[in-house]
C-alpha cells in the first residue's frame, strides 16, 4: 500500500514495494539487537512507511492534495 503513493506503474509499483520490504525487514530485524521480537518490529516499521507515504507521498498523499487545492484557489 505504500508503494501505491510513489509510483503510477505496475513494473514500478512493484520495485517501490519491493524497495520498502526491504528496508522494513532490515531495520525491524535490527530490533534483535536491542532484545525486541523483530517480527512486530518489521510490521511497525512497514506501518509507518505506510503513514509516511500517505501523508507525503508523490502521487495522492496528503500534503500534496492539499497543495494542489491550495494553489487552485489563490
Amino acid at each position: 500500500m505504500a508503494a501505491r503513493f510513489w509510483a503510477a506503474e505496475v513494473w514500478s509499483l512493484a520495485a517501490v514495494a519491493g524497495v520498502v520490504a526491504a528496508i522494513s525487514g532490515f531495520i525491524g530485524l535490527l530490533s534483535y539487537h536491542a532484545q525486541w521480537p523483530s517480527g512486530p518490529a518489521i510490521v511497525l516499521v512497514a506501518g509507518m512507511a505506510h503513514l509516511f507515504s500517505v501523508v507525503a507521498g508523490l502521487l495522492g498523499g496528503v500534503l500534496w492534495r492539499y497543495r494542489r487545492r491550495s494553489h487552485r484557489k489563490a
